[in-house]
């Protein structure tokens, strides 16, 4: 896998600068159901970012939290980076932001707000590709 031999050359260089895309990267085994694995790249995101003093991707770990279902850890965090977003006209970043909403309700069995989120989410246009630095897209 592409994103597997990512990890590993950021790790043979010691690319710190890079290790956590690379990881955030590999983090989409979320979506293979890996989410054991997926939640300790992300871990190791922070690890990195706070070993650094880098900042990645603000909402990297936006879905970490969401898929488990962390609210009032994660409501604050959306709360910023939706504000920001919409102050830079980041429609990618805005889509995943409501994306990782949805993920949020519906896993807290929330339906008609998860719905309202994912149909926001629909609802935004971009070129696409989406805006530089979005890492889930």
């Amino acid at each position: 896998m592409l994103s597997a031999r990512f990890v590993q050359l950021a790790r043979d260089a010691g690319a710190l600068s890079v290790l956590p895309l690379a990881l955030a990267t590999r983090s989409r085994r979320l979506f293979a159901g890996e989410l054991a694995r997926a939640f300790s790249l992300l871990d190791e995101v922070s690890a990195v970012n706070e070993a650094t003093g880098a900042i990645l991707a603000p909402y990297v770990g936006l879905a970490h939290l969401s898929f488990r279902g962390r609210e009032a850890e994660v409501t604050p965090l959306i709360d910023a980076a939706r504000r920001e977003l919409v102050r830079r006209g980041d429609g990618q970043g805005l889509r995943f932001i409501h994306w990782v909403t949805a993920v949020l309700y519906n896993g807290l069995g929330r339906y008609e707000e998860a719905l309202a989120a994912a149909q926001q989410a629909g609802e935004i246009h971009t070129p696409r590709g989406g805006a530089t630095g979005d890492w889930w897209s």
